[in-house]
């Protein structure tokens, strides 16, 4: 939210951006909480942790991949990628 204050938008833009980009944030949570309390009431807590830690592992692997192109050439912004997704992983959990 803080990067908007240096946009060269009109305050009008700024505020359309800065809902569009609260209802981004929210729509996993509203998206995935159903099946994520079903799967809750399925399995065991230890099962679903250890699932969604693979699977965020497989994120950050695929993420870093990605952005070093196949090649091996990895850029400075590589390991922020992995980290973000990453982030992005732990919605579900």
């Amino acid at each position: 939210m803080f990067l908007l204050i240096g946009l060269d938008m009109t305050l009008a833009q700024k505020h359309e951006l800065s809902e569009l980009v609260m209802a981004l944030f929210a729509l996993p949570f509203i998206l995935f909480s159903m099946a994520g309390g079903f799967l809750a009431d399925r399995r065991s807590k230890r099962t679903m942790t250890i699932g969604v830690k693979i699977f965020e592992v497989f994120v950050m692997l695929l993420a870093l991949a990605v952005s070093c192109g196949g090649s091996g050439n990895c850029t400075r912004e590589s390991p922020r990628l992995g980290k973000r997704a990453g982030r992005c992983s732990r919605a579900f959990f």
